[in-house]
């Protein structure tokens, strides 16, 4: 299976990209290392690309996830894909892939973009981005206006999708927690119900855990 993340820049795809990657165990591919010197130049100078930037770095992306498709593999790609007929172009047999368009207001993804230091889309772009957006017509619309963590979940939640197994029992997933953590998640989970994971434990239901505490209290979901 494929997942594409889609929408305009600044929207967190890489970020849950990179979160899916984690928890699903699948590589994650960014779209912006696909663009050309040349894509990469235009961008930077605040000159929306168009469509014959766009088709031969599209193909390229194509022609990589086409790879991951015939040997059997999964993978998660994070690319804006604004029009349909760019979605055509990534993927033409649908049945192995599906898109998750994260949306959000300009005025929410325009504040987000402010404070990025490390990519090269000025922010006067982000209008094109968004004249150029089209309706996800045939996949999985999710608003971005909660954490990265929840967004992730309801992804995986709304596709299904399943987990790699850590461990087997809840005993299992608190080895090496400590006794008053172990104590402070059991109380939750007989409170709230069980949880897919730390993370979403963490997020939800407030329970503070360390890094090091959240690596090792990975929980099969009941």
């Amino acid at each position: 299976m494929i997942i594409i993340l889609t929408g305009v820049s600044g929207n967190g795809k890489s970020t849950i990209g990179k979160q899916l990657s984690e928890q699903l165990g699948w590589p994650f591919l960014d779209a912006d290392d696909f663009h050309t010197a040349e894509n990469i130049s235009k961008m930077a100078s605040a000159i929306a690309l168009n469509d014959n930037d766009r088709w031969p770095w599209l193909d390229r992306l194509a022609d990589k996830l086409q790879h991951y498709i015939e040997r059997g593999e999964s993978a998660i790609l994070a690319c804006s894909a604004l029009k349909q007929s760019y979605r055509q172009r990534l993927a033409p047999d649908r049945a192995n892939v599906h898109f998750v368009q994260l949306e959000g207001d300009y005025d929410l993804i325009l504040s987000r973009f402010k404070q990025r230091t490390d990519h090269f889309m000025p922010a006067e772009l982000l209008r094109s981005q968004f004249a150029d957006l089209e309706p996800c017509l045939n996949g999985l619309v999710v608003n971005i206006d909660q954490s990265p963590a929840v967004i992730t979940e309801q992804i995986i939640r709304q596709l299904a999708l399943n987990r790699p197994n850590h461990t087997t029992t809840l005993a299992d997933g608190l080895k090496g927690v400590g006794l008053t953590r172990a104590k402070e998640i059991v109380l939750y989970r007989e409170t709230y119900g069980p949880f897919a994971s730390v993370d979403e434990l963490v997020e939800v239901k407030g329970v503070g855990l360390s890094t090091v505490e959240k690596n090792r209290a990975v929980i099969k979901l009941d």
